[in-house]
Parts: structure tokens; C-alpha cells; sequence
């Protein structure tokens, strides 16, 4: 850095350039610099430009802590959407292949393995919303009776705990492999008691005109509105579609993608 110091010896009273730097590095010589008679460190010009570097210093200062509060403040902005709630970055399930055939019944039964949409202990026991997209080939038995969707929170067939289940559709006998789409929210509401974590679950299974008798390819999941069903949020459960059928000969399912996705 330069200073400019007067030089009391030119008649104009010129200002020249002094590098104090050069002179900080140099021992004694400071010292022994004089502009007009005057030692450089006490030469008013000398001080007053000290004094304006040491003010500006502080200034730079109070501005990185007032920029780094404002920043702070704007990532606590972004963050406070949280509070029990955030945009969860648990890897999804990936299916490399099809699935094997998972044969239907007239029970619930599950369409994947369920590994595919099994979350931790106490997922569940916060404000929590998830979502589950199935893409699945499907073949009726001679004998189908109507098909029936549901919603469960659980890893077995027709268990743990049913969460909502849907309209009934007819289905074609003995139709050949076809592609249903089905999709299912599902929301936790917290609570105090985790053994007791209200969830709501409602969403769709579409199927091709070729397997079922009314031209109504969906089948709404609740057949009512929702409501909310306690599970229990201290079980390594999870959240998945079933479907059964009424006919004494099952349908056969394999499920070719999956997508269980927190939505928050």
C-alpha cells in the first residue's frame, strides 16, 4: 500500500507517494523517515489515513457479519419448511429386472417384494408424505371374479394394517398379459403416540379394457372418502399397493417398475 505524505522541502508543497510496505519489512527505518521534519508515524496526514484504514477494516468486518447473517437467515428461510418435514433423499427402490410372478388369490396379496418400500422404525412417527407408482403385467385366471385394490401399511400379504381399499371391477376370464398401472399416496399426521400415528392413504389401479367388463378402467382407492387409519410407527413396515381377486382361478402379476417416493 502507498500513502501520500506532504514533502515540506518542494515550494508547491507536493504530495509524493511513499511505499510504506518496502519500509514495514525494512527494521528501523520508520523510524528514521521524516517528511518535513515530522517522523512518518507522526505526520497528521500519515495518521489520518492510519485512522481511515483502520475504520475501513471495521466497516469491512461489520458487513461480512451483517452479509453472513443475512445469509444465515436465508438458510433458515429455506430450511424452517422443515421443522419434522424435508424433502427426504433416501435412495428408491430400483428394479433392474422384472419381478418374479406373484400368483393372486382372494386374499390381499402383495405385488412386489417387500423390501421395495420397507422404511426404517419411526418413519412414519413425524408429519410425513409418500407416494408408490407400480407398473405391472397382469394375466387373469379362467375363473376371475372381480378385482380388488388396497393400500396397506406392512410386509406381508393382507397384513399389517389395512389402510383403505378400493372399488371392486370385473374382470375377463382367462384375458392374456396385459399392463395395469397403479399409484398410492400416503400420509402420516404425527402425533404424540408413535404405537398410534394416524395415516391416510388413498390413490388408483388402472386397467386396459381387454381385462375388465365395464368401460370404467380404474378403481378408486377408498371406495368412500379417506380416512384416517392408526398405525404403528415403531414397526421397520411398509407402505404398498395389494390387490385380490374373487374368482377361484388367481391372476398372475409382475411388477416391471416401482417408484416409492417421499414427496417431503
Amino acid at each position: 500500500m502507498s500513502f501520500l505524505i506532504r514533502n515540506k522541502k518542494s515550494p508547491r508543497d507536493m504530495r509524493e507517494p511513499l511505499d510504506v510496505d518496502s519500509f514495514q519489512k525494512q527494521p528501523g527505518r520508520m523510524g528514521a523517515i521524516y517528511g518535513g521534519g515530522l517522523r512518518v508515524q507522526d505526520d497528521p496526514w500519515f495518521r489520518l489515513c492510519g485512522k481511515a484504514m483502520e475504520d475501513q477494516n471495521y466497516l469491512n468486518v461489520i458487513e461480512s457479519f451483517r452479509q453472513g447473517e443475512i445469509s444465515r437467515r436465508a438458510g433458515r428461510e429455506f430450511l424452517a419448511m422443515d421443522g419434522p418435514l424435508y424433502h427426504d433423499t433416501r435412495a428408491q427402490s430400483i428394479i433392474t429386472a422384472v419381478q418374479s410372478n406373484v400368483t393372486g388369490a382372494t386374499t390381499q396379496k402383495m405385488l412386489h417384494p417387500a423390501a421395495f418400500t420397507n422404511v426404517p422404525a419411526m418413519y412414519f412417527s413425524v408429519v410425513k408424505k409418500v407416494r408408490q407408482t407400480l407398473a405391472l403385467s397382469a394375466t387373469l385366471g379362467a375363473t376371475v371374479g372381480n378385482i380388488t385394490p388396497s393400500i396397506y401399511f406392512g410386509s406381508s400379504d393382507a397384513g399389517t394394517t389395512l389402510l383403505a381399499t378400493g372399488v371392486a371391477q370385473a374382470g375377463v376370464n382367462g384375458a392374456a398379459i396385459n399392463t395395469w398401472i397403479a399409484w398410492a399416496m400416503g400420509i402420516s399426521r404425527g402425533g404424540a403416540l408413535a404405537t398410534a400415528v394416524p395415516m391416510v392413504a388413498y390413490g388408483q389401479m388402472w386397467f386396459p379394457l381387454a381385462h375388465v367388463l365395464s368401460t370404467a378402467v380404474s378403481a378408486n382407492i377408498p371406495t368412500g372418502a379417506t380416512a384416517p387409519v392408526n398405525i404403528d410407527a415403531t414397526a421397520a413396515l411398509g407402505f404398498m399397493i395389494q390387490a385380490a381377486n374373487s374368482g377361484a382361478n388367481g391372476n398372475t402379476y409382475a411388477v416391471h417398475d416401482i417408484t416409492f417416493e417421499a414427496l417431503n
